[in-house]
């Protein structure tokens, strides 16, 4: 039993000698483990986060892709049955504007900075889309500011008393 407590001794003696050699060794092991530990979970929110714009991206793009498709539906109707034999159409600027209400885009305009999560290629179609969708609203715009020419004719009629 000489020899095993003599070896005891020497391993007590070796850590208390190191002691704080040990410590520190022990306290850095730990501090990497939470600085990886921390940046997983970080890298894992970041992932859902990203995840769930796609999704909620993808949900109003649809959305909005099915309004246009039932605009361009009723616009063709509207036009079909307000046209003349001589080709002109028989339409208000106001009316046609009524016609091609979109709703806004409430995810796109609000997470414009988290695109770059969907990748290059992806993020481009995604502007190119509500690029053309702005294009689209722009033009409605613009037919809403044009002066409807019922409104011209009446506008300087004098009221007779």
């Amino acid at each position: 039993m000489g020899a095993l407590e003599n070896y005891a001794l020497a391993v007590v003696a070796w850590v208390h000698d190191w002691q704080d050699l040990v410590a520190a060794l022990i306290g850095a092991a730990a501090l990497v483990w939470t600085v990886r530990w921390t940046l997983r979970t970080e890298r894992r929110r970041r992932d859902e986060e990203a995840a769930a714009f796609r999704v909620a991206l993808g949900v109003e793009a649809r959305q909005l892709a099915a309004a246009a498709l039932n605009i361009y539906r009723d616009l063709t109707l509207a036009l079909h049955s307000v046209a003349r034999d001589d080709g002109t159409l028989d339409i208000s600027a106001n009316r046609l504007v009524n016609l091609c209400q979109l709703p806004a885009p409430a995810v796109y305009s609000r997470g414009a900075d988290r695109l770059g999560a969907l990748g290059e290629h992806h993020a481009f179609e995604v502007v190119y889309f509500y690029g053309q969708l702005d294009k689209l609203l722009q033009t409605v715009r613009h037919f809403g500011r044009l002066p409807d020419p019922w409104e011209r004719l009446f506008s300087h009629r004098q009221v007779v008393r």
